[in-house]
């Protein structure tokens, strides 16, 4: 969503609004009630019937069926 150049029908807001713009809100009020982030890459791939998951971060693989 970030990535989004305009959002539109998004509850709470009449007007549209720029994904950036959206996830800067979403921050501010997690931040308020002291929620912690974690930023990072992933992709979610299907290998052999199986997803996998791939967490750059910290080079972290799970599967999962």
């Amino acid at each position: 969503m970030i990535v989004s150049h305009e959002v539109e029908n998004y509850p709470g807001f009449s007007e549209a609004i720029s994904g950036m713009e959206l996830m800067e809100l979403f921050k501010k009020q997690a931040d308020h009630f002291g929620a912690g982030f974690l930023t990072g890459d992933e992709t979610i791939s299907m290998v052999s019937g199986s997803y996998r998951r791939t967490d750059k971060r910290s080079r972290r693989r799970a599967r999962s069926a």
